[in-house]
């Protein structure tokens, strides 16, 4: 994938970056290119964890449960949902809360 690999050749690793990677993950699910999602958004989870954004962390979750359900894996997505609603609570992130619900 072209634009992945544009993306990768960017060196940089703060938040619009982060965020960028999510966009593109999410923009991979409408596509139907689960595993490539999955990858890209379990990547973006790491990150936000390595930058210690616990809202970040919430909507990282929550991409991963948009993942699993496109997936037909309710129960993991299920997991997922959940974790990110307490992430997102936790930092005050109403828009991820609701995301989730």
């Amino acid at each position: 994938m072209e634009s992945l690999a544009l993306f990768r050749s960017v060196q940089e690793t703060g938040d619009e970056h982060v965020t960028a990677l999510a966009s593109l993950g999410r923009l991979l699910i409408r596509r139907g290119d689960l595993e490539t999602a999955r990858r890209l958004h379990r990547e973006t989870l790491e990150r936000w964890e390595e930058l210690g954004s616990e809202a970040g962390i919430g909507r990282a979750l929550s991409n991963l449960g948009a993942v699993e359900f496109a997936a037909g894996n309710l129960s993991a997505a299920n997991g997922h949902y959940a974790r990110s609603l307490s992430r997102c609570r936790a930092a005050g992130e109403q828009v991820g809360s609701g995301h989730c619900l």
